[in-house]
Formats: structure tokens, C-alpha cells, sequence
């Protein structure tokens, strides 16, 4: 782990040793920075986020939390190009899955509107 994370958890590991996971900076009280653990030990920062699910790839999805607390729908790959794959008018979402041919599925809501689970469009990267 980096020296500036004081704690980090992993919620996903794939089949080759990819793993996905949280971590927290020094000085902060949340686990919002979202991490991959390559098999070589390599930990990539995707900045802040809530990471959810990662592919043999590397490629990974989440809610990114930069410049919106409720997040965007975004996937990084593996050398950490984020790409925001929904963002209409300023709304809000997660991508909640990615398989091993790339294809990710999740959902975005008005920033007006509670989330609810099953509304809003698939994204389909």
C-alpha cells in the first residue's frame, strides 16, 4: 500500500489476481478513494470514488465522486484513464458491473429525484 493511505479494504478479486478495492488518505475519515491491486503488487489510484467491480483486464467500474458527492457513472483501464460514461444534465449514477468482454451495466438518475433501484437507462460501454 502507499504511504499516504492509512487503510485500505478489497471488495473484488478476479480469476488472474486483479483486485478492486477502497482506500482512505491520511487525514480523511472516509474509504473514498477508489484502488486496484495489480497481480505484481502495483496499487492504482483512480482518485475518489466507490469502486465496484473489475474485469481480468484491469478495467475497472465505479461511481466516480470527483466534482459531484453523488457520483458519476465511469470506468478506468488499466493505465487509469477514467471515462465518465454518463453524465446527463448533471445527473447522478453508478456502474455497478463490467464482464470480461467490457460490457458494464448500471444506471443514472436526475439530481432532482431519490434514486431508485431499476430506473434509468443501462449504460453499455
Amino acid at each position: 500500500m502507499r504511504p499516504d493511505f492509512v487503510g485500505a479494504r478489497a471488495s473484488r478479486i478476479t480469476g488472474n489476481g486483479v483486485v478492486l478495492g477502497h482506500g482512505r488518505l491520511a487525514g480523511s475519515m472516509r474509504y473514498d478513494r477508489a484502488l486496484v491491486w495489480a497481480p505484481d503488487g502495483t496499487v492504482r489510484d483512480a482518485e475518489l470514488g466507490r469502486g465496484y467491480d473489475v474485469n481480468r483486464a484491469g478495467t475497472a467500474v465505479e461511481a466516480s465522486l470527483k466534482n459531484n458527492p453523488n457520483g458519476y457513472p465511469a470506468r478506468w483501464n488499466a493505465v487509469t484513464t477514467r471515462t465518465v460514461l454518463a453524465n446527463p444534465a448533471e445527473a447522478a449514477g453508478e456502474v455497478l458491473s463490467i464482464n470480461n468482454q467490457g460490457t458494464a451495466v448500471g444506471y443514472v438518475w436526475p439530481p432532482a429525484r431519490q434514486p431508485r433501484f431499476g430506473q434509468g437507462p443501462v449504460v453499455e460501454v
